[in-house]
């Protein structure tokens, strides 16, 4: 039985600055926070870079930006200390958010602390991977940080909702894209890349397969990813056989969502867009490399399907991915098929679309 609380937070401030797939999985704490604090104003303080995902975020109140010098802005400590923030919940924990809270003062601090042994041991006590138990997924994580505040667990996911422009955004770019023949065909979102090379499946991989999901009845294609990931999507859309829409660079984080929001399914790369589409409910294919789900990564709470290549003893080699193989074969990606992805990616359709695909097999 719950002891009542003592102290009811009126003005909590969730902190994490980065990077985009950490900032998206604060938003199950989020959503906890409102379900057990009806009343309370609830903020995010996170850099700009990253603010328009949390437009999905349930039961928010504000979004506050940190700049890369804000500390020495009186107006932005005017914004945390004006009213002032009774409880912070820290998941960032770094340098600059413990020199910040100093200036704060708030009367409850909460604070994450990631699991760096198990990590670190994953990493390079390889032969202990097998008997270390696995750490809680990174939105439980935050989530069990404010226990003591009472929050209850539903078991659902990070539950995002797109602002309904985004997904008429995204529906208008696919819809003006494709033929009207192939309109009928499946959306297939894909974001191939990472901001480590390590976390990057060869563009040759790519486009074979997204032949054969095209093959499959994924006929509307649709590349996503930010500025840096044109050159590779670039690359892929020159090497598939059919047309692809390469939206990469062209659209904001919001708009990305939105494209992600309306297709039917979702290949990433362990990266941020990945966990997007988990809280988006999109039925989603994640490929691991340097990395691995063990860390706490893998999709929270939704259909999908991870692809990996199993046992293999120098993986993980890095807890974020690095720019080239420490042992110069890269098999942790290399060695994955086309032929393994599109599998998982057929194994998430729903009983229908396999009865469809069926009869669309015997007829031709």
């Amino acid at each position: 039985m719950n002891v009542k609380l003592k102290f009811l937070p009126k003005r909590i401030l969730v902190i994490r600055l980065s990077s985009l797939g950490d900032v998206t999985l604060a938003a199950f704490l989020i959503r906890c926070l409102r379900v057990r604090f009806r009343k309370a104003h609830i903020a995010i303080l996170t850099r700009p870079e990253f603010s328009e995902i949390t437009e999905c975020f349930t039961g928010l109140d504000e979004t506050i930006c940190w700049d890369k010098y804000p500390a020495s802005s009186g107006k932005f400590l005017k914004t945390l200390t004006d009213p002032r923030f009774d409880t912070v919940i820290d998941l960032q924990n770094s340098l600059r958010t413990r020199t910040l809270l100093k200036k704060l003062k708030p009367m409850r601090l909460l604070r994450f602390h990631r699991a760096r042994l198990n990590r670190w041991l994953r990493i390079h006590c390889h032969i202990l991977k097998k008997s270390l138990s696995d750490p809680a997924p990174i939105a439980l994580g935050y989530f069990q940080v404010a226990k003591f505040l009472q929050l209850r667990d539903d078991k659902k996911g990070l539950k995002l909702k797109a602002p309904e422009h985004w997904l008429d955004s995204g529906e208008r770019r696919i819809e003006h894209f494709f033929e009207p023949q192939d309109n009928a065909g499946e959306v297939l979102a894909i974001a191939p890349g990472a901001r480590h090379e390590t976390k990057k499946l060869p563009f040759e991989t790519w486009v074979q397969a997204l032949n054969l999901a095209w093959q499959k009845g994924f006929k509307r294609q649709v590349l996503v990813g930010a500025g840096g990931d044109r050159k590779l999507c670039d690359a892929i859309e020159a090497g598939v056989s059919h047309p692809v829409l390469n939206a990469a660079g062209e659209t904001s984080l919001g708009e990305m969502a939105g494209i992600v929001a309306v297709s039917d399914a979702f290949i990433t790369t362990d990266s941020g867009p990945m966990h997007i589409a988990a809280g988006l409910e999109t039925p989603l294919v994640a490929i691991f490399g340097a990395t691995a789900p063990e860390f706490g990564f893998a999709p929270f709470r939704c259909v999908h399907k991870i692809v990996q290549i199993e046992d293999l003893s120098c993986r993980p080699c890095h807890k974020h991915g690095q720019e080239k193989c420490p042992k110069g074969h890269f098999r942790c990606m290399k060695d994955i098929q086309a032929a393994d992805i599109v599998d998982a990616l057929l194994e998430m359709r729903t009983p229908q679309e396999k009865v469809v695909e069926a009869v669309k097999a015997v007829v031709e």
